[in-house]
């Protein structure tokens, strides 16, 4: 029995591995999305990575303003691939299945080559970053100090890191070759 409409949801955007983490909250912030959405990015026609929005707010603590200038191809190290499955080819059962094996618990539900859902296990990990606010918000309130967003950008009581090598207190940088942070100012991976 093929995977009906009540199986899977809507929660997820589409975005190219040229694209940035700014155009995928821009297309959130337009679908009405929230933190607990998945970002899939169209690798080949049938061949997706998958973020979870409340990774992106995570990654947000380390790199502040920098992360909205990354594109997806950038952070490939943590957008594993996921299956995509034709709604028609695949029961709940068998979903159920590979979606416990897939990274983020999600399964891109394609109808022919259109994506037309998500479905998701949801699993409760780790603590809130941000209480309070959504990564909508913080990109709002980002986007709200032009013209120099990002040396004016902080979110309410959260101060940038202090680098363990040199002590400089700054967003890091994101170093996609080692899927590490690193010092802005010394440039040591900060483990």
């Amino acid at each position: 029995m093929p995977l009906r409409e009540e199986d899977f949801d809507r929660k997820f955007v589409v975005v190219g591995e040229q694209d940035t983490v700014a155009d995928a909250l821009e297309k959130l912030k337009t679908q009405g999305g929230g933190d607990e959405w998945h970002i899939f990015i169209r690798r080949t026609p049938e061949r997706f990575g998958v973020v979870e929005v409340t990774r992106l707010k995570e990654m947000l603590a380390h790199l502040g303003p920098n992360l909205f200038e990354l594109t997806f191809a950038q952070l490939r190290p943590i957008a594993p691939d996921i299956p995509a499955v034709q709604q028609d080819a695949v029961g709940l059962g068998t979903a159920e299945r590979w979606a416990h094996k897939s990274p983020g618990g999600a399964l891109v539900v394609m109808r022919g080559e259109e994506v037309i859902g998500r479905f998701y296990i949801a699993t409760k990990r780790g603590s809130e970053v941000f209480p309070g606010s959504s990564m909508g918000q913080l990109y709002g309130d980002y986007i709200n100090t032009a013209p120099d967003a990002r040396a004016q950008w902080r979110p309410a009581g959260i101060e940038p890191p202090t680098c363990p090598h040199c002590g400089h207190q700054g967003f890091y940088r994101y170093d996609a070759e080692n899927n590490a942070y690193k010092c802005a100012k010394c440039g040591e991976i900060i483990s």
